[in-house]
């Protein structure tokens, strides 16, 4: 997550993609979905926004089938501002809603 904050996008994106593998391997859902999540938010940054919407998508199902509420909140967060970002309004407005 530093990394991402820091604008080290390459870096951030290797660590995240270790993490992933290593967390599934692992059987950590957690910090798989968190993973995810941080990883759409990055290419949410670099305005990759179908990669990311995708990422955020999964990650979200992730955590709603084991993870906590704010983690739920912060996917729809993204999510809305994809949409935002893309001029797709009303679907920003709703994602703004669930989170």
């Amino acid at each position: 997550m530093c990394r991402v904050l820091l604008g080290e996008w390459e870096a951030a994106e290797e660590a995240l993609e270790e993490s992933y593998q290593l967390s599934s391997q692992l059987g950590l859902s957690v910090t798989k979905y968190h993973c995810m999540m941080t990883l759409g938010g990055l290419r949410c940054r670099l305005r990759e926004f179908d990669q990311a919407r995708d990422l955020l998508r999964s990650s979200l199902e992730l955590a709603i089938s084991s993870g906590p509420v704010r983690d739920q909140a912060v996917c729809f967060e993204f999510l809305g501002i994809i949409e935002y970002e893309s001029g797709n309004f009303d679907k920003a407005l709703d994602f703004y809603k669930d989170a």
